[in-house]
């Protein structure tokens, strides 16, 4: 959650980068590309999430800000069950 909490300090600090990032993941949940986890099914269950930031090249015409997820990321906590 660190990394989380993070990435969200880091995007509040540029309100249009927040917009666009947000609207960028509302597109993507549109598409079926990601899902919203509802907070009911979080209770009491392990739920694993990909690490994502942005990636902003304001010189291209077409997409200035994309969104790169990080399937390899490492967790520094170990999980048992």
């Amino acid at each position: 959650m660190g990394w989380l909490r993070s990435q969200v300090n880091r995007l509040s600090r540029n309100d249009k980068h927040l917009q666009k990032y947000d609207a960028v993941i509302q597109d993507q949940v549109q598409e079926g590309i990601v899902e919203v986890v509802p907070n009911e099914d979080c209770t009491n269950t392990l739920k694993q999430y990909i690490p994502h930031h942005e990636v902003l090249t304001p010189e291209k015409t077409t997409t200035k800000l994309r969104i790169v997820f990080d399937a390899s990321a490492k967790t520094r906590k170990k999980i048992t069950a």
